[in-house]
């Protein structure tokens, strides 16, 4: 029995998916409304990619406690003014994976200057080789990232989000 034969499902309706953990998504935002998200080398594509921060659910954790968790590990920053829920515990998938995922906006007390100034922004586990990317609160760049540069709806209905609460819904 492989990986996959282990983390198959097979639901009551006799149809399979995969048994996948729950897991959190989230972007940072500067006082200074400079969205901070991550960039990965991915060795099944070769190539960088621009990513949402996250991770997946330990037992026994909530959502919101795997938020704080991620955010210490990948960015190092362990306060925040304010969280904005963009959707908590809804299905990622239509039906191919038991997965449920929680997307935040993590609003921070630091400007990009003073998180790169005084070394703030660091990534705490060295398997993630995370490089942080700061997109500008323009309503063209935010399009852009959503538009082409982020994989997945996740990140597609985060910089929406973004743009309705960085800058009023002028899409």
């Amino acid at each position: 029995m492989g990986f996959l034969d282990e983390k198959i499902k097979t639901l009551d309706n006799g149809f399979q998916v995969l048994d996948m953990p729950d897991s959190v998504n989230f972007a940072l935002v500067t006082c200074d409304k400079k969205v901070i998200i991550s960039s990965q080398w991915r060795a099944s594509c070769n190539s960088e990619h621009l990513n949402l921060f996250g991770g997946y659910v330990d037992k026994g954790e909530n959502p919101l406690d795997t938020l704080l968790r991620e955010m210490k590990e990948e960015t190092n920053i362990g306060c925040f003014t304010n969280i904005f829920v963009i959707y908590e515990n809804k299905k990622v998938s239509a039906g191919t994976t038991t997965e449920h995922n929680s997307l935040y906006v993590v609003f921070i007390p630091y400007t990009k200057n003073e998180l790169l100034e005084k070394g703030l922004l660091k990534c705490n586990d060295k398997k993630e080789n995370i490089k942080f990317v700061f997109v500008n609160g323009t309503i063209n760049e935010f399009r852009e990232y959503r538009d082409r540069k982020l994989e997945g709806v996740r990140s597609f209905i985060l910089f929406d989000k973004l743009s309705d609460l960085l800058l009023g819904g002028n899409k």
